[in-house]
């Protein structure tokens, strides 16, 4: 998702207040965002949480 839309996961995490190392925790399946940070990554991305559960 975060690819699709050329975004960096540095950029992406500096966006939603987050560190970088958290994010790619995520990415890789190391970790999930809770629900605050979920929220946040949604409306970052613009999209819809089908989307990101695909």
């Amino acid at each position: 998702m975060r690819e699709n839309r050329n975004i960096s996961q540095r950029k992406l995490a500096a966006r939603m207040g987050v560190n970088a190392s958290y994010l790619s925790k995520w990415e890789g399946g190391r970790s999930a965002p809770n629900g605050v940070n979920m929220v946040r990554l949604l409306q970052v991305l613009g999209c819809e949480l089908e989307e990101v559960t695909e």
